[in-house]
């Protein structure tokens, strides 16, 4: 959410713990805030007839919401938690990347939950892992749905 509207150089330079989302001074030019297709289109609909102002004052109250949620999402959560990190892992665009993990093992000890019991079946979730991306060209998955989809096509279709 927060490339929303900071700009993409204070978020790869400062951890993510560190970046206060109501810093306006690393805000993106409030008339450059994505909001999505969606309102782009809607906007720019000739029967609409939104005026600039109109668009503004629209972009303004969205960007004072998403702030408002970052702060919300802020006060409840350890942004440095190591289960965030973790957690973020196993997003589809990340374990199909060149960069991803070569094992599990490492999550194993943060995610107890996600463990399990024995060594064969460790081995065997690993080895699963090891050879995702492979499955996942096959199964012509899409990386770009939401993780619980993802992961829930791959589990019927594996």
């Amino acid at each position: 959410m927060l490339s929303l509207y900071i700009t993409p150089n204070h978020i790869k330079n400062t951890p993510l713990d560190a970046i206060d989302p109501t810093d306006s001074q690393h805000y993106i030019n409030l008339k450059d805030i994505y909001l999505g297709l969606g309102v782009a289109n809607q906007v720019s609909l000739p029967e609409l007839h939104a005026s600039t102002e109109e668009v503004t004052v629209l972009k303004q109250k969205c960007l004072n919401f998403i702030v408002k949620a970052c702060v919300g999402i802020r006060k409840r959560y350890s942004l440095n938690d190591p289960v965030l990190s973790s957690i973020a892992k196993l997003d589809p665009g990340s374990c199909l990347s060149d960069n991803r993990l070569q094992s599990l093992s490492s999550l194993f000890p943060v995610l107890p939950r996600f463990k399990p019991q024995t060594l064969n079946d460790q081995q065997t979730l690993d080895d699963e892992w090891r050879n995702l991306m492979l499955t996942a060209n096959e199964l012509h998955l899409n990386t770009n749905q939401p993780a619980d989809v993802f992961w829930h096509q791959y589990q019927k279709l594996h």
